[in-house]
């Protein structure tokens, strides 16, 4: 299964989300939208991104990875990342997921 699968799969509608620096610019982005009837946006704003910490397990080396760490990004964008697929682990075979 490509990465871009799972990434797609993981994420769902949040693909489709704007990321804004915070509740100002969503707020700002907002009354613009709704000004020029130009339709809907789910905003997420960083500073209210508070994603849980994860300890994932060690013990498979390679063969399990968080996805999160595959997902390429600015290092400002990381919260945003770890809030939509800090919960998910690549693992190289079902077997290997159903014992993690």
């Amino acid at each position: 299964v490509p990465l871009s699968t799972a990434v797609e799969v993981t994420a769902g509608n949040s693909l489709f989300h704007v990321v804004v620096e915070d509740d100002n610019v969503a707020i700002r982005c907002t009354e613009l939208l709704n000004r020029n009837k130009a339709g809907r946006v789910t905003f997420m704003p960083l500073n209210r991104l508070q994603p849980k910490q994860m300890d994932y397990p060690t013990e498979h080396g390679t063969d399990v990875i968080p996805l999160a760490r595959k997902v390429k990004c600015d290092a400002r964008f990381e919260r945003a990342v770890q809030q939509v697929f800090g919960k998910v682990l690549l693992c190289r075979s079902s077997e290997l997921a159903s014992a993690v």
